[in-house]
């Protein structure tokens, strides 16, 4: 597919704190998904396959 060759896809993890957030969506949790996921399906949608689609990096909440 093309969205994959030109690096426009998008992918959460589980195991990261950003795709984490969409398993456990609440009123906490969704500023904090929205903030990360945003300027990802922005960069992706763009329309100029040069602009990298860089995912979200936040530290690990405390446990």
């Amino acid at each position: 597919m093309k969205v994959k060759t030109e690096g426009r896809d998008l992918f959460l993890e589980d195991e990261e704190v950003l795709g984490g957030a969409t398993s456990f969506i609440s009123p906490l949790s969704l500023p904090y998904l929205l903030d990360g996921i945003v300027p990802q399906i922005a960069a992706a949608v763009d329309g100029d396959p040069a602009t990298p689609v860089v995912r979200a990096s936040y530290p690990a909440p405390p446990s």
